[in-house]
């Protein structure tokens, strides 16, 4: 008896060179899948803010500054007081407050603003980051005092 003519022979006789193909691509959409779905993730936890750059492009300065590690998050805060080196004297010429994420390289800067020195106190122009800043480790924030006026940034939690 022959078989129905609408009865498909499976698995077709070129299955195993189709296979490993559909298979690779089969990977590459799921591993794209994942892809798309993480990066949002990960992209939630970056949450750089960067305000308006005082400092002069092109000019070099230098300055000094402690690092105050912010508890265990990974964090520090900064207060740099700078001056540019292309001029005899050495008064400040800038200030930054700044939250990095430390690393095996350095840090990446997840917060910053810049002010002309010539807008900040001269006692302040003398203090150290110690001296300006709050860390509130229950709400994960950390606060600069700069004479009154106060700047904030929530550390990112990772998930």
């Amino acid at each position: 008896m022959n078989p129905p003519t609408n009865t498909a022979i499976w698995p077709p006789s070129n299955c195993s060179a189709i296979k490993p193909r559909i298979m690779k691509k089969t990977l590459q959409l799921i591993i794209i899948i994942i892809t798309i779905q993480i990066i949002p993730i990960i992209a939630e936890d970056i949450q750089t803010d960067y305000g308006e750059q005082v400092h002069e492009k092109g000019r070099k300065s230098t300055g000094t500054c402690e690092q105050e590690k912010l508890g265990n998050t990974g964090f520090a805060a900064e207060y740099l007081v700078s001056h540019y080196t292309d001029k005899a004297d050495t008064k400040p010429d800038f200030v930054t407050i700044s939250v990095e994420k430390l690393n095996d390289h350095g840090s990446t800067v997840y917060f910053q603003r810049e002010f002309p020195a010539n807008k900040i106190s001269g006692t302040l122009l003398k203090a150290q980051t110690r001296d300006i800043i709050t860390y509130n480790l229950e709400r994960n924030i950390v606060y600069f005092d700069l004479d009154g006026q106060l700047y904030s940034y929530k550390i990112p939690t990772s998930k």
